[in-house]
């Protein structure tokens, strides 16, 4: 085991060089020691949703991330800069203020060697793995949705492995 480094991000301490080990229970076990990366929101502010769609579509098996206005979306490409400047090693989305599951999808981002794509960890559990300069592709992909004029639009974020992963602010595509 490397020692651990820890970090500070947003009012969160993070350990990095642990290896990841947790089988996905709403947390990251050993891996991630961390606060909230926000303050807690109220329940009347919106929230990302994070819904699994293993089929209905041809483009399925997906995971969308949809149903949220700008500000929201710069949280999360706020979150994809820090994985792609490496600042943070690992995000539990759902874990996450103002971020909401939908039938239990559980999604970890987070920084690997090399592009893995999504991979599916147990009953609605996934994990996204993607090196650095893919993360920082997916600010860029991610960046319109900072601004109102991106309507109904959507984007691939990522399509590296079977899982997909959509962006959109109506969650239609």
């Amino acid at each position: 085991m490397m020692p651990a480094k820890n970090t500070t991000v947003s009012g969160a301490v993070y350990n990095h060089g642990v290896e990841w080990d947790a089988k996905l229970r709403g947390a990251f076990s050993e891996a991630v020691r961390r606060a909230p990366l926000t303050p807690t929101l109220s329940e009347q502010e919106a929230k990302v949703k994070i819904e699994f769609l293993p089929e209905g579509s041809n483009d399925c098996p997906l995971i969308r991330l949809f149903d949220f206005d700008p500000s929201e979306a710069k949280r999360l490409v706020g979150i994809f800069s820090q994985l792609a400047d490496g600042s943070l090693q690992g995000a539990v989305l759902t874990e996450i203020p103002g971020f909401e599951p939908v039938a239990g999808c559980c999604l970890v981002l987070r920084v690997g060697e090399k592009n893995h794509g999504i991979l599916a960890k147990g009953s609605g559990s996934f994990e996204c793995i993607l090196g650095r300069s893919r993360w920082e592709q997916v600010v860029g992909l991610a960046e319109p949705f900072c601004s109102s004029s991106t309507g109904g639009n959507f984007q691939w974020l990522d399509e590296t492995s079977s899982i997909s992963l959509l962006i959109s602010p109506t969650g239609y595509w």
